[in-house]
């Protein structure tokens, strides 16, 4: 197999065939740019009236936050009837509902508005998330 290979390299047009040839796989595995930020540049004057939820990002958190919900109501019920104490700690719940008002936060608030300009409102973002 080596020797194929060795012998495939040294001749000329087999040689210039696969260097087109992975060219142009390279070129066609190349990353594409990122377009993950979408919104305008806004004065900074205006930047905290610029409240711009994405529905989808919205519906996602609300999926989330009815199913979380739901299924802590749930284990709460059952553990009424057991006459245990709730399964899900207050402060596992408070920390569920602040995570999610954080994602909102860096999704759908002015900050995501500024990471169009202000690379560090990018950076905050990153954290956040």
């Amino acid at each position: 197999m080596k020797l194929a290979m060795r012998h495939i390299l040294r001749s000329g047009p087999h040689r210039r065939d696969l260097m087109a040839t992975l060219g142009a796989v390279t070129v066609a595995l190349a990353p594409a740019p990122a377009l993950a930020h979408t919104s305008d540049a806004v004065a900074p004057a205006e930047l905290l009236h610029h409240w711009q939820p994405d529905p989808l990002v919205v519906f996602g958190l609300l999926l989330a936050g009815w199913l979380y919900a739901r299924g802590a109501g749930r284990l709460g019920r059952v553990a009424d009837a057991a006459n245990r104490p709730h399964p899900l700690p207050l402060g596992r719940r408070a920390a569920f509902w602040l995570g999610l008002a954080t994602i909102l936060l860096a999704l759908a608030s002015p900050l995501d508005t500024a990471t169009a300009t202000l690379f560090t409102a990018h950076m905050v973002q990153h954290v956040l998330l």
